[in-house]
């Protein structure tokens, strides 16, 4: 764990800035992988690109954008 944690932590809930630590407000492992986006873009081309729902807990990067300006960097 980085040493300057709790000081940095500190300072970002003052300043208000919203930040993710891994294991505790945000997993890596929410990300799919390359295999899993790969079979995504399959499925989806042999139903032409159409989908009844988008189940997702977080918005598109690119609404996010919209929404919360360069506050906000895309996972990927």
């Amino acid at each position: 764990m980085d040493p300057k944690y709790g000081k940095k932590k500190k300072q970002l809930n003052r300043d208000k800035v919203p930040y993710r630590i891994n294991h505790v407000s945000w997993w890596e492992e929410e990300l799919p992988s390359e295999e899993e986006m790969m079979e995504g873009c399959r499925n989806l081309e042999k139903h032409d690109n159409t989908v009844d729902y988008i189940v997702t807990h977080c918005c598109a990067s690119s609404t996010q954008l919209l929404l919360g300006g360069t506050a906000f960097k895309p996972d990927r």
